[in-house]
């Protein structure tokens, strides 16, 4: 949630506010990285049972 709370404080600091394509675009962008972080951690998980 940390991610949301950044976003709105940039905007404000810029003075511009953001329209309902950046923010469609920065939320895309979030949920990338979070879906990116939970592949990897799959991807350990399954290289942990192979090795093991």
């Amino acid at each position: 949630m940390t991610w949301f709370r950044h976003g709105t404080v940039s905007g404000s600091y810029t003075g511009t506010s953001t329209t309902q394509l950046e923010s469609g675009i920065y939320l895309s962008f979030v949920l990338i990285i979070e879906g990116g972080i939970e592949s990897i951690k799959r991807l350990v998980q399954v290289t942990n049972l192979i090795i093991i």
